[in-house]
């Protein structure tokens, strides 16, 4: 009620109220020409006020606007940065009976230092500024100018450049031991709570919060001790939900610091809807293409005929699975615990993950095939097989396991969602959705083994079977490629080649063993296997190729919002080369000839490549509740929070989302 009350007041007064001549503003623009040899230009934004009213700062607290500044009209302008002098905190009387609206911002007189930068310092700059002022005294009023001033090359004004200096030491400064601010800590209904520490005893002070989005807050302070203060924060709408990182300004006894922090992430509860969605998430996992012949090749268990085997076999396979996915939650819950950068499938950023697992799947493949005569250089590869043939209950552990190493880069439906609440949450919440997860996608292995009547269903054993296990090992050839491939791309390629030598080496020789052998029709199959590994590469290869997609530009999270005010709509998607489903959203959407007109004629399209590690994808992913690609959000001058997107795409979702 106290923000419609706000809403209502600032609108009926900026529209409905004719401002007197004597209560106008005084607004100018002060040229103070460049500042010594570093190639910038002092300007001054002085706004004077008459007694009683009063404008805002960058953010304004529980009501108000800050200054809005459109440069658009000017030429010869590289870059523009605006200097805030620290605010005060100002008190507007409401209806009787209510508190004060809280608010930051200037009273009497106010000038903004702005440092330009021009695009050549040869020529003249000149600055053209269309400019909103809002002010309020008993009635609030938008007061708008036109300010012009063209700034010849080395011309200086030393007078001006006193008086903006003279605004620019009332500018915070990074906190010292005079002043600190603490890191703020989540309380419940979105409320932040900051202390505030003096070096010695202190008077008076205050603490202000800067938001990306202007959202509206309160602040309430209690006195902890002379040399400290605790403020506790709270947004009129709950939250600072997508204001990314916030910036805290306090003011004591005349000290003014500043400080920027990661918005505190409110750990959210945890409930039967999120762990059904985990549940959903891992079962849609079985389905997924680098998963999906570990369970192919399970399911020809149940032909084999020994109800006993296969149901220690199945039961083994489940136990490896929700063992992974507990172990997963656990590893995942320490590294939050101890502030490292975690997300879903980041383990394929990493070299020594993936030459591990293109050695394990290749081995596996090759024992699934029956060419338990082949080994990999140094033995790694009959060891591998050795854990993962058969169906006894140590194979098929490990077969549970692997399963589940292979599923982490797929970001299926509801995985996402599921993922992104656990890593926001606690350290038990992860570990439940986790278990909830590894549940769903051992859900198929655990059907089995309580009813292994379902083999009823299935032909009788025969020689068919030996074909299609060799047919669903492909299945495993080809991921080995894959994996290979992605060693490529996050490693040097020349170490990546290596590995994939290697491996081709050793079904070469395969090849060669058996043909001396006889067995055409298996080295016919060999060949078959080493053209399914080799398959990624050439898909791959044919796709660098390809024309006709979106044209990305650089991922350029810092100019987000500017865009966004310029009345454009920006798309971000955030991909990896080990990104099952990225790779399908790129062929089914983002090569649709419509999706990539429409993209083209209305958005400015960035893609963020997370195949290695980068601190400013995750902390963007951290910043929308995210720990998993693919990722699309969309932002529109009325959505400048965010659309996301789901996991997988259609051209139809991204057609609704920039059209709304």
């Amino acid at each position: 009620m106290r923000l419609l009350a706000a809403v209502i007041v600032l609108v009926t007064s900026l529209l409905s109220l004719q401002v007197r001549a004597e209560d106008s503003l005084d607004v100018k623009l002060v040229d103070g020409g460049y500042s010594g040899t570093t190639g910038t230009v002092l300007l001054g934004l002085e706004i004077g006020m008459p007694d009683g009213w009063h404008t805002y700062w960058k953010t304004a607290g529980e009501g108000g606007f800050a200054p809005e500044i459109d440069t658009s009209a000017s030429s010869n302008l590289g870059s523009l940065e605006i200097k805030w002098p620290a605010p005060q905190k100002i008190d507007t009387p409401t209806v009787p009976g209510e508190p004060a609206w809280q608010t930051n911002g200037y009273v009497h007189s106010l000038m903004l230092p702005i440092l330009v930068r021009p695009d050549d310092p040869t020529q003249d700059i000149d600055v053209d500024l269309s400019l909103r002022v809002y002010a309020c005294k008993d009635y609030c009023a938008a007061f708008e100018r036109k300010l012009t001033t063209t700034v010849k090359p080395g011309a200086a004004s030393p007078s001006n450049q006193r008086r903006i200096a003279e605004w620019l030491k009332r500018v915070p400064r990074n906190a010292s031991e005079a002043l600190q601010i603490g890191e703020p800590e989540s309380l419940a209904g979105g409320r932040l709570s900051v202390d505030v520490t003096s070096a010695s005893s202190i008077s008076s002070g205050w603490l202000h919060v800067s938001a990306a989005d202007n959202l509206p807050y309160t602040v309430d302070a209690k006195r902890l001790s002379a040399t400290q203060t605790r403020f506790v924060v709270t947004p009129q709408d709950g939250k600072f939900e997508k204001s990314g990182s916030l910036e805290f300004v306090a003011t004591a006894d005349g000290l003014a610091v500043t400080a920027t922090f990661d918005r505190p992430v409110t750990t959210p509860s945890l409930g039967w809807s999120i762990l059904l969605t985990a549940f959903l998430g891992g079962l849609v996992l079985n389905v997924m293409p680098c998963v999906f012949p570990v369970l192919s090749l399970k399911l020809m268990a149940l032909t084999a005929g020994d109800t006993r085997t296969v149901r220690i076999g199945f039961a083994a396979s489940s136990l490896g699975i929700i063992g992974s996915f507990l172990a997963i939650a656990a590893v995942l819950a320490g590294m939050k615990a101890a502030g490292a950068e975690i997300g879903w499938g980041i383990q394929f950023q990493s070299p020594a993950f993936l030459s591990a697992m293109t050695v394990v799947v290749l081995a596996f493949a090759l024992g699934t095939a029956g060419l338990f005569e082949i080994a990999l250089p140094q033995g790694i590869a009959t060891k591998a097989t050795s854990l993962t043939d058969g169906h006894g209950f140590g194979p098929s552990l490990a077969q549970g396991f692997v399963a589940t190493l292979l599923a982490t880069p797929c970001s299926a439906p509801f995985v996402g969602t599921a993922v992104g609440f656990a890593l926001a949450a606690g350290s038990w919440s992860i570990v439940s959705i986790f278990a909830a997860m590894g549940l769903g996608m051992a859900a198929p292995y655990l059907l089995i083994a309580l009813g292994p009547s379902l083999s009823r269903l299935l032909p009788k054993p025969g020689a068919w079977m030996q074909k299609t296990r060799l047919l669903l090992s492909l299945g495993l050839f080809a991921t080995a490629g894959w994996l290979a491939l992605t060693l490529a791309s996050v490693w040097t390629v020349a170490v990546a080649v290596v590995v994939f030598s290697l491996s081709i080496g050793a079904i070469v020789g395969a090849l060669a063993r058996l043909a001396a052998t006889g067995k055409r029709g298996r080295g016919i199959f060999v060949m078959l296997a080493a053209l399914a590994f080799s398959c990624p590469m050439m898909v791959s290869k044919m796709s660098f190729g390809e024309t006709g997609g979106v044209a990305w530009t650089s991922f350029r999270p810092d100019e987000i919002q500017g865009l966004v005010g310029e009345g454009k709509t920006v798309l971000v998607y955030m991909t990896a080369d080990w990104c099952i489903t990225c790779k399908v959203n790129e062929r089914t959407t983002w090569r649709d000839a419509a999706t990539v007109a429409l993209v083209k004629r209305s958005a400015v399209a960035m893609k963020a490549d997370w195949t290695r590690p980068d601190p400013a994808i995750s902390k963007f992913l951290k910043e929308n509740g995210r720990f998993g690609i693919p990722f699309t959000v969309i932002y529109t001058p009325g959505e400048s929070k965010g659309d996301i997107l789901p996991e997988i795409l259609t051209p139809v979702e991204v057609e609704k989302a920039l059209k709304r």
